[in-house]
Parts: structure tokens; C-alpha cells; sequence
């Protein structure tokens, strides 16, 4: 691969229903069964993101590393969904929380690579201050979760054992609607976190492409048709500067590995 390309991998945005700490392996091997049954080869791959510009020898050269990353890393980063949770409902914040440091856990165990982690908010809005104490209350229920499940002793389970992420990323639609530097300080004080450890972080701008449904990953054209668009948007994004869209679903882990590798080694 050329030194002029690092490695950009998959960033995972996973709904709180979907949120455990097997979640990166279970993706993983999601986007491997779409590829063995929809594109069992690299030609057939070659031929299902031609539509988005991607050269048929480049997919050749790359396929084996392609599989290798969805094998060991699908993704270097994991936000769990808490943007359309519903108000007062702790339970996909407490998933997501739990989550968080049991897949640390594993991480520190050395049973999956690491992972970068974030909880991705709604905006303030309209709403301001009232909006924006309702975020952080959301918040404050994730992080009191992922604390505790951090802080279990060695008599717990192994499969409950977890462990402080060094950092999380606060992910907001866009900087305006950050909750500010005053709240994730005072979130950190109040859950003992140290200084620093909430990072609020603009969500990307570009694009992915649609979700599919379980029915639709039965249907050929329409993974295919994943693939070429969301391997489009990220060359796309790739060219102006951008960073891609979030991944949120498997099909677009192959899409997004696929055309970094393409575009590294070229």
C-alpha cells in the first residue's frame, strides 16, 4: 500500500437494540456471509461496485486484504444510536453504556481488536437549554452503566466483565448543537471520569447509503446496489476532503474497506 494512504477503516453506528459486546465480530461476520452469498469472488465483486467507478483489477488486488479486515477489524470505531431514543426511556442508553465497557473488556482480553467508542446524540435545537439538559440526562444514564459494568469485581461472570475505555466520543449532529465544555466536565466529575476523557465531536456531513432490510439482504441486486453506492459516497467524500458517512449497516463495511483499500493502493 502507498505510505500516502493510511488506513481509514469502517466507523460502526449501531442502533441501542443491536448493542452488545460481540457486536463487531457479529457485523464482521454479517458483511462475510453478504460477499459468499452475493459475490463469492472478487470478479463478482469487481462487477457489483463497477457502477460506482471502482476499476475491476484494483477490487482483484485488494480482495484478499478486503476479507482480512472483516475477518480480524471490521471497524476501528463503534458509536451506539441514541439520537431517536425516547425521552425518560433508560434502556438504550443502559445498553449502549454496558456495551461500551464489556466490549473494552474483551478488547483488554485480547478476544477482539480495539475499538474507538461514541454515543451519538440528537441535536439541542429548537429547544436549547431544556433539549440540551435531556441530552446529557441520556448521557449521564449510558455513563453511569458503562462505570459500573467497568468496575465489576472478579467474582462477576466473565461474559459481564468490562473495563474503562481510554476516552468516549459525544457525537452531535453538527458543533452548534454541542452540549458544551460546562456539562461533559461536570458528566466526568460526577462519574469520576478523568478530565478530557468525553470528546464532543461534530457528526460527518457526507452521506451513506440506505440501510437494508433483512428481506433485502436476500435479494442480490439490492446488496449490490449497497455496495456500489456506499463505495461511491466514499470516494466521493475521499476526494473533497471529507470524511465519509458512518457505516450503519454491514453491507457498508465491505463498501467502505473496499474503496479505502482501492484508493491506498493506488
Amino acid at each position: 500500500m502507498s505510505a500516502a494512504q493510511p488506513e481509514l477503516p469502517g466507523r460502526m453506528l449501531v442502533s441501542p437494540g443491536d448493542a452488545d459486546e460481540r457486536v463487531v465480530r457479529r457485523w464482521g461476520g454479517r458483511a462475510l456471509g453478504l460477499l459468499a452469498r452475493h459475490a463469492p469472488d472478487a470478479a463478482s465483486l469487481a462487477a457489483a461496485v463497477a457502477p460506482a467507478g471502482v476499476d475491476g483489477a484494483a477490487v482483484t488486488a485488494v480482495h484478499g486484504e478486503l476479507l482480512r479486515r472483516l475477518r480480524s477489524a471490521p471497524a476501528s470505531e463503534v458509536w451506539f444510536d441514541l439520537a431517536d431514543v425516547p425521552v425518560g426511556d433508560p434502556a438504550g442508553p443502559a445498553a449502549a453504556g454496558v456495551a461500551a465497557a464489556r466490549l473494552t473488556g474483551l478488547a483488554v482480553r485480547g478476544e477482539v481488536a480495539p475499538v474507538g467508542l461514541g454515543l451519538r446524540l440528537g441535536g439541542t435545537g429548537a429547544g436549547g437549554t431544556a433539549v440540551g439538559a435531556t441530552l446529557g440526562a441520556t448521557l449521564g444514564v449510558a455513563l453511569e452503566a458503562l462505570v459500573a459494568t467497568a468496575e465489576r469485581g472478579a467474582g462477576a461472570p466473565e461474559v459481564e466483565l468490562g473495563a474503562l475505555p481510554e476516552g468516549l466520543a459525544v457525537v452531535v449532529p453538527h458543533p452548534g448543537a454541542a452540549l458544551g465544555a460546562a456539562a461533559t466536565t461536570a458528566l466526568e466529575r460526577s462519574h469520576g471520569l478523568p478530565p478530557g476523557w468525553l470528546q464532543e465531536r461534530a457528526e460527518p456531513s457526507a452521506r451513506s447509503a440506505p440501510v437494508l432490510s433483512g428481506a433485502q439482504e436476500a435479494d442480490a441486486s439490492a446488496v449490490r446496489g449497497v455496495w456500489a453506492e456506499h463505495a461511491r459516497l466514499v470516494l466521493e467524500a475521499r476526494a473533497a476532503g471529507l470524511e465519509p458517512g458512518v457505516d450503519r449497516h454491514p453491507a457498508h463495511l465491505v463498501a467502505r474497506h473496499l474503496a479505502d483499500l482501492v484508493l491506498a493502493a493506488g
